[in-house]
């Protein structure tokens, strides 16, 4: 159902941080202010989270991100990925 049980409301805040987090992130990388990220907003992304992989495994990552496969990640893939 739609409501909110108080046994989950702990849950529910947490994923709600959680989200906002994610999303600002995500808009940090998305530097075409586009809601989407390609691969280069997502290698520099990589570089200032300070995450280092080869270009391979970058590539890699990308593409097991973009879930529909258009060579860009929305918002819904970056979270699922991230999950």
């Amino acid at each position: 159902d739609d409501f909110v049980e108080a046994e989950e409301f702990h849950a529910l805040l947490l994923n709600l941080f959680w989200f906002g987090h994610l999303h600002c992130i995500f808009e940090d990388i998305d530097t075409q202010h586009d809601d989407r990220l390609d691969l280069r907003e997502f290698s520099e992304g990589l570089e200032k989270l300070g995450v280092h992989m080869s270009r391979q495994e970058r590539d890699q990552e990308f593409r097991s991100m973009d879930a529909d496969g258009r060579g860009v990640v929305l918002f819904a893939e970056f979270c699922a990925y991230v999950r």
